[in-house]
């Protein structure tokens, strides 16, 4: 007997959610021009299943390479056997920044994420920030407050 399949019937998979990670996370951002290129990114941040923000300089070639080809991927070494490359398309979501005008705020809509995590293998630790002074530990904290400012923005935009 054949079985008939209904198109109406196929739902295609969502991409598995983005895992946690710690607030004070560095990943390695990597772009592409004439080559791949790969930068660290101060403590990005998980804004919904499939987003992630960061903020970069608008001196970094890494922004100029993101605007001309926006197919990025971030990748995360953190404890707790976080090991994996969130790849999508990035956007300039906020151009100017209250706190800081050098900086911008980049949305990774991520379409793939790459587990590398491997079963005879634990990550226990990533590179994390230490806050080596009280200039250092405000700045960061008002990093992490424009992103979740964002993060609120973009999801009263999703909802709306």
């Amino acid at each position: 007997m054949n079985a008939r399949i209904n198109s109406h019937d196929i739902v295609p998979s969502a991409p598995k959610p983005l895992p946690h990670w710690p607030e004070r996370t560095i990943a390695v951002l990597s772009t592409q021009d004439d080559q791949v290129r790969a930068i660290p990114v101060t403590a990005p941040m998980r804004a919904g299943d499939h987003l992630i923000l960061l903020r970069l300089r608008r001196s970094r070639g890494s922004l100029a390479r993101l605007r001309e080809h926006p197919q990025v991927a971030l990748t995360i070494l953190a404890r707790a056997n976080l090991a994996f490359t969130a790849r999508g398309c990035a956007r300039v979501v906020e151009e100017l920044m209250p706190d800081a005008s050098q900086f911008v705020t980049v949305a990774i809509d991520v379409d793939e994420i790459d587990d590398h995590r491997q079963s005879s293998l634990v990550v226990e630790s990533g590179v994390a920030l230490h806050w080596a002074d009280e200039r250092t530990q405000q700045f960061l904290q008002e990093h992490r407050n424009t992103l979740r400012a964002v993060a609120a923005a973009q999801l009263r935009g999703i909802t709306s």
